[in-house]
């Protein structure tokens, strides 16, 4: 057994009791099961199957009455999970149908988040939408023709293009712009290449993708030694952000180039191709900001995002940079009291904590090294990364 194989094996046994309290895909109880799930499937074995079956049926019953709608941290994740399980034939059709029982309720919620002006992938409208392209779009096209229209209005009051929603304040900030993944533009430009690929709205989707991306095109940092795009696109240019999934360029990027091939636009594939591999000269923590292991900050989600680019394009510098980045996820297992070794940066409480799930956590972690073994990528929807 390699290292990194080891590894995977560590935090399994670090994720046998599940100390969630939150039953949400990104941060709890959902994600640790897929990664269980992925781990199983990694390793053939039925170990522990049963006991599997067994949580899975514990989440399912006290996720009915989970009390938020969004998909970070509520029932469109949680739903969304079951989805996944059943498009793998582990879950049963009625099974399936009443867990995700209020997929007309998500749908109208979806829409009041949006009509307050919340966009955001990971706590308002956008990720619920995301979810509903997943499984239930059929039964709720008129809710994406709503959601285009909604995204037109958040436009024009925003002028040039669609704002920076703050969510401490639930205020649009129209002098500022977000084009990250986790909560601005990039997620936007998802969800509507998504609907293009799917014929919903194709006509609205696709005229929605091209105004993000040509203001994307246009708003890059005139000093582009370092990185493209600033964490918060405002008057003053070339600033700083981080090498990671959730802010900066590699999110930007890959979501450019996963639009390229879409609309089979080489302009746009170059460009996307030039950020992307602009990005991994970066290694120094000074460049980077990377400074722990999990997907949306740290290692992990770096070199996820390399690996998909280097089973994409076979460009040995996509590789490279995925190896390096392996390594360094590695390396970062460090804390004798962590999960399998591993802690995530709280950047509020400026501590270093304990965390379990996908987005920050080893179960994360877990899936990106199982992917890098095996090519399996499956399971990123629930990142915004699928093909």
């Amino acid at each position: 057994m390699n290292k990194i194989e080891a590894k995977i094996n560590e935090i399994y046994d670090s994720l046998i009791l599940d100390n969630n309290e939150s039953l949400s895909i990104l941060i709890g109880s959902c994600g640790v099961s897929m990664f269980k799930f992925h781990y199983f499937k990694f390793f053939n074995s039925s170990l522990s199957i049963d006991e599997y079956a067994n949580s899975l049926q514990e989440i399912a019953e006290l996720a009915i009455q989970s009390p938020y709608p969004s998909f970070c941290t509520g029932k469109a994740g949680i739903n969304w999970f079951f989805s996944y399980l059943h498009k793998n034939d582990y879950l049963e059709d009625e099974d399936l149908e009443a867990i995700c029982d209020d997929n007309d309720r998500l749908a109208e919620l979806c829409l009041e988040y949006l009509k307050k002006n919340n966009y955001d992938f990971l706590h308002g409208s956008t990720g619920i939408a995301y979810y509903l392209l997943y499984t239930d779009y059929e039964r709720n096209l008129n809710l994406f023709y709503t959601f285009f229209e909604e995204l037109n209005r958040i436009m024009k009051e925003g002028s040039s293009m669609i704002p920076h929603y703050n969510p401490i304040t639930n205020k649009l900030e129209s002098e500022k712009i977000n084009p990250s993944l986790s909560h601005g533009l990039a997620s936007i430009l998802k969800v509507s290449v998504q609907c293009f690929k799917q014929n919903i709205c194709k006509k609205e989707a696709g005229k929605m993708a091209y105004l993000i991306i040509d203001y994307l095109l246009s708003n890059s940092n005139f000093d582009k030694s370092i990185c493209y795009y600033a964490s918060i696109i405002d008057e003053k240019n070339d600033k700083f952000s981080r090498l990671s999934w959730c802010y900066g360029d590699l999110g930007i990027g890959y979501i450019l180039f996963q639009s390229s091939l879409v609309f089979n636009d080489d302009k746009l594939r170059k460009f996307s191709l030039e950020i992307l591999t602009n990005s991994t000269k970066r290694r120094s923590k000074e460049s980077t900001g990377v400074i722990d292991a999990g997907i949306c900050h740290g290692t992990a989600g770096i070199a996820y995002i390399y690996n998909k680019m280097w089973a994409s394009t076979k460009d040995l510098i996509f590789k490279d940079a995925c190896d390096y980045w392996i390594s360094k996820t590695i390396e970062f297992s460090t804390y004798t009291d962590g999960v399998a070794g591993y802690k995530k940066y709280n950047s509020i409480s400026k501590n270093y904590e304990n965390s379990f799930g996908i987005l920050e956590g080893a179960a994360g972690i877990g899936l990106v090294l199982m992917s890098y073994l095996s090519g399996d990528f499956s399971w990123d929807y629930c990142l915004l990364l699928n093909d």
